[in-house]
C-alpha cells in the first residue's frame, strides 16, 4: 500500500507583475508574478499580505502561490502576522517542492486570490513494473501454452450425431486464441489506439490494427465486449465543480458578502474604549511604550503579564517578544487600572466577540452547507455513471467509481485517459444537476436552512 498523507493547504493566486501600492506592509517596491524571480523574492510576493480567514490558515501547513493556472512556490507555514486587518503568512520556501510546476490544484474560476483545500498527496513513487524481458517470457509461454492445447475431434455416432471423439483430438485454434487475448488487452486498454501508442507509425502496429478490427469489427466500441477487467472511473467532485460549473464563483460570492458583514459589524461595533478601563501604551519603537495618558504609571511588562488569560500563554509570549525586538505589527498594548476595570473590559469584549461569532459562523455554516452539496452531487454523478453504463453496448464487467480527492490523484496509471472511463463520466455529467443548478444562491439556502 502506498502512505497518503492530508495536508491542509492555502493557495495563493498571483496577478501580474505591478508596483506595490505604498507603504507596502512588507516594505516591497512590487507585486505580482514575474518571471526569473528569485525563490525569496517569489516567496514575499505570494505570502502577503492578504484579506484571509485565519482558522483556515491557522490549520495549514502548506502555501502554494499559483500564476496562470501553474504552481509557481511551495513552502511551510508557520505562523501569521497581522497588518490592518490583513495577515502575511510566515514560513519558508521549498523551491524543490514537487508541486511546483503542476496545475494549481485549488484552481477555480473566483476572483478571489485566496482558497483553501485539503489535498491527499503521495511520496515518490518507485515505479515496480516488471522488466519488459519476463513480461515477454510470460507471454510466450502462455501462447506456446495455446498453441500445444488440443480440442476433442467431432466424429459422427451410429446415430448420425456429432460428439466429441473420446480419445481422437485436434490442435486448437491458436489464430483465434492470439486474437481474442490481443482484443482483450486492447478492451482494457481502453482502446486499440492506445495499445498501439508506443509506436503507432510501425508496420507492426499496421499488422496488429487490421488484425484487431477484422476480429472485432468495423466500429470501435465493439471492442468492450472483449474487456475482461473492470471499467475504473475517478471521480474527483471538487475538480468537477471547478472546471465544468459556476458553483465555486457561487460559494466565493457568498463569503465575500459574510466577509463584508463582519467587517461593516466590526466598525458598527467597535467595543469598549480601552481608555475608559485603563491605560493604552503605544509602542514607538523596540521595547519601548509610550501612554498615551501622561497620568497613566510607567509601563511593566510584569503588570501587563497579570492581566493576560493562561490559555492565551503562547501569544503572550511572542507578543512581549516581538515588541521588545521591534518585529511587530503591533501598534499599541493596553493595561487595565484594576482587576475591576479589567474584568467588565473583557466581559464587554467578549460579549462583542460573541456578537461578531455569530456572524462569523456563517462562513463554517456555508462551507459545510458547500460540502454537503457537494457530496451529494457526488452522489448522483455516481448513480448516473451507473447508469450510462448500462447503455454500453456488450460490456460484460462491472464499472468501479472510486472518489478523489484532488485533481491528478490516481490509484492506476492505467486508468488515466481510459476513453470508456470518460465516456461514462462526461455522460454522467450532462445527465446530472450540479451544485450551480440549485434553487436561489447558497446564501439563499443557508438562510432557507436556518429556519
Amino acid at each position: 500500500m502506498t502512505d497518503r498523507t492530508e495536508v491542509d493547504v492555502v493557495r495563493i493566486k498571483l496577478g501580474p507583475d505591478k508596483p506595490a501600492p505604498q507603504p507596502d506592509a512588507l516594505g516591497r517596491s512590487r507585486i505580482g508574478y514575474a518571471p526569473n524571480l528569485t525563490t525569496l523574492e517569489l516567496w514575499e510576493r505570494g505570502r502577503g499580505v492578504w484579506r484571509a480567514r485565519l482558522e483556515k490558515v491557522a490549520d495549514a501547513q502548506l502555501l502554494l502561490i499559483a500564476s496562470g493556472g501553474i504552481v509557481v512556490m511551495a513552502g511551510g507555514i508557520t505562523g501569521v502576522t497581522f497588518h490592518d486587518g490583513r495577515v502575511a503568512i510566515s514560513g519558508f520556501p521549498d523551491p524543490t517542492h514537487p508541486l511546483i510546476g503542476q496545475r494549481d490544484p485549488l484552481d477555480n474560476s473566483s476572483a478571489n486570490p485566496v482558497a483553501y483545500g485539503t489535498l491527499e498527496t503521495t511520496p515518490a513513487r518507485n515505479v515496480t513494473q516488471r522488466p519488459l524481458t519476463d513480461v515477454l517470457d510470460d507471454a510466450v509461454r502462455v501462447l506456446t501454452e495455446a498453441a500445444r492445447h488440443r480440442r476433442p475431434r467431432l466424429h459422427q455416432t451410429p446415430a448420425g450425431r456429432l460428439e466429441p471423439h473420446p480419445t481422437d483430438t485436434d490442435p486448437a485454434d491458436w489464430a483465434e486464441f492470439v486474437s481474442l487475448a490481443l482484443a482483450g488487452a486492447a478492451a482494457n486498454l481502453g482502446g486499440i489506439e492506445r495499445a498501439l501508442a508506443g509506436r503507432p507509425g510501425s508496420w507492426e502496429a499496421a499488422k496488429v490494427e487490421d488484425l484487431l478490427y477484422s476480429t472485432i469489427g468495423t466500429e470501435a466500441s465493439d471492442l468492450w465486449r472483449y474487456r475482461t477487467e473492470p471499467v475504473r472511473v475517478i471521480l474527483d467532485v471538487d475538480q468537477i465543480v471547478s472546471t465544468r460549473t459556476d458553483a465555486w464563483s457561487q460559494y466565493d460570492d457568498a463569503e465575500q458578502t459574510i466577509d463584508a458583514r463582519v467587517e461593516q459589524a466590526e466598525k458598527a461595533d467597535p467595543g469598549p474604549d480601552q481608555a475608559a478601563y485603563g491605560w493604552v501604551y503605544e509602542v514607538t519603537g523596540p521595547d519601548q511604550l509610550t501612554p498615551v495618558d501622561a497620568a497613566a504609571p510607567p509601563w511593566s511588562w510584569e503588570t501587563w503579564r497579570s492581566y493576560q488569560s493562561a490559555e492565551w500563554a503562547e501569544w503572550t509570549e511572542r507578543i512581549e517578544h516581538d515588541v521588545k525586538t521591534g518585529d511587530t505589527s503591533w501598534r499599541s498594548l493596553f493595561i487595565p487600572s484594576s482587576p475591576e476595570a479589567g474584568a467588565e473590559y473583557n466581559r464587554l469584549a467578549d460579549e462583542r466577540e460573541e456578537r461578531l461569532d455569530r456572524i462569523r459562523q456563517q462562513l463554517e455554516q456555508l462551507d459545510a452547507q458547500r460540502q454537503r452539496e457537494w457530496s451529494t452531487y457526488g452522489a448522483a454523478l455516481a448513480r448516473a455513471i451507473e447508469d450510462a453504463a448500462q447503455t454500453v453496448p456488450d460490456l460484460r464487467v462491472p464499472v468501479e467509481v472510486t472518489f478523489g480527492t484532488n485533481p491528478g490523484s490516481r490509484t492506476h496509471d492505467d486508468d488515466e485517459g481510459d476513453p470508456l472511463a470518460q465516456q461514462l463520466l462526461d455522460a454522467a455529467i450532462a445527465a446530472t444537476p450540479s451544485p450551480a443548478d440549485l434553487p436561489g444562491t447558497p446564501l439563499e439556502r443557508l438562510t432557507k436552512e436556518g429556519r
